[in-house]
């Protein structure tokens, strides 16, 4: 078997993180282990140094939604891989990328009512809300939309911040605004 440079390893990793396969964005460590070999971290280092002069950046996240630092030594196979913006969207890139503007500030509107509530609120409850501010009939769509992609994670009846919101979105600068 011929051996791969490292940038021919830092293309593969690219490929692994930034195609997906289903619903749910990135990959396990363990997959990029196998695909990549034992140093796969070192890989995914550099392939985040390269992400960053496009504004990208590689983030590890653990089973329960928590952001793990690429540079721990602690093992990371379990973990999820993906690529996210490093800064914010501009409206027009917004647009672009296959959400509504309507559709992204019930996404806003829905995480900062969970926020002021401590992070958990009934099903119902944000549904009245979202209803008060958005009319038609795709409020339900949307938020039953938001739950799907992990944006917001649905327990019996109570709505939480998702794993997905706490990774690519920046919750502090989000309510920062509100703040006094």
């Amino acid at each position: 078997m011929p051996t791969r440079t490292p940038s021919e390893l830092i293309k593969r990793a690219a490929r692994l993180l930034l195609f997906r396969s289903g619903m749910k964005p990135g990959i396990k460590g363990w997959e990029l282990a196998r695909s990549l070999g034992k140093d796969y971290l070192q890989v995914i280092r550099a392939l985040d140094e390269r992400l960053a002069e496009l504004g990208l950046k590689v983030v590890a996240v653990s089973q329960d939604g928590g952001k793990i630092s690429l540079s721990e030594g602690k093992d990371l196979k379990k973990a999820t891989f993906l690529v996210v913006l490093r800064g914010p969207v501009s409206v027009q890139e917004a647009r672009t990328s296959g959400w509504r503007i309507d559709d992204l500030a019930m996404l806003s509107v829905s995480l900062l009512y969970l926020l002021a509530k401590n992070g958990s609120a009934s099903y119902r409850e944000i549904l009245d809300v979202l209803r008060s501010k958005f009319k038609g009939p795709r409020v339900e769509y949307v938020l039953d939309r938001m739950i799907r992609m992990g944006y917001l994670e649905q327990e019996d009846d109570r709505l939480k911040i998702g794993w997905r919101s706490k990774v690519e979105i920046d919750l502090n600068k989000l309510m920062g605004d509100f703040e006094a």
